[in-house]
């Protein structure tokens, strides 16, 4: 998994942070997030790594747009899946998942490719929001863009259309339709979404878009 996050559990304040994330059994025995085991490897003189903060964020949702561009892809080779992260232009290899993190499934190929967000919350807080805060409906919304997938022969290609929608919480957090490669996600802070569960936190609530692969 890859992706930015807002953590303060873990960080200890809420700016935003790229993070990576593994596991080949549901965190049970394995897997971590970010460097706090030995998983992901970042690259020699990388421009970004796990835990990092993402300093550039807009104060306001209505401020100008930042674009984090991410690319993985499967080394012919050494069978690591390859990670390519920059901000506004083409993304660049920051690191890798070795292959020998994974026994079958990752170890051969990807079976499942997912694009969305979660959120969670201490048992009775109010609900947090996701994205920049707006909607799916408007186009100010945070949004997924040039949404591609690549074969097992380097080809890439643009999804255009829906995939299998995933949203836990209708009405609640929501997810746009897919157009040309593109679609938006989101919700707004409301004191009146209080989130309620048993134990001190949540299960997560998710929206995204989901793609089984053959």
């Amino acid at each position: 998994m890859v992706g930015w996050h807002v953590l303060p559990a873990v960080y200890g304040d809420s700016r935003t942070y790229f993070f990576t994330r593994w596991t080949t059994d549901g965190y049970r025995k394995t897997g971590c997030l970010n460097k706090k085991c030995t998983g992901f490897k970042p690259g020699n003189g990388a421009t970004i790594a796990p835990g990092d903060a993402i300093t550039h964020v807009p104060k306001s949702p209505d401020g100008p747009r930042i674009v984090l561009n991410l690319k993985i892809v499967k080394d012919g080779v050494s069978g690591d899946w390859l990670v390519h992260c920059c901000f506004d232009e083409e993304p660049k290899l920051i690191g890798r998942f070795p292959r020998s993190l994974f026994s079958g499934g990752l170890a051969d190929k990807a079976t499942a490719i997912s694009f969305g967000g979660a959120v969670t919350a201490p048992v009775a807080d109010p609900a947090p929001p996701m994205g920049n805060g707006y909607l799916p409906i408007s186009s100010a919304a945070a949004s997924f863009s040039d949404v591609q997938l690549v074969d097992q022969s380097g080809h890439a290609r643009r999804v255009m259309k829906d995939l299998s929608k995933v949203e836990t919480r209708q009405g609640t957090y929501g997810v746009s339709n897919i157009d040309d490669g593109q679609f938006f996600y989101g919700a707004k802070v409301r004191s009146g979404w209080i989130v309620m569960d048993s134990g001190k936190l949540r299960s997560p609530w998710t929206i995204g878009q989901e793609l089984p692969l053959p």
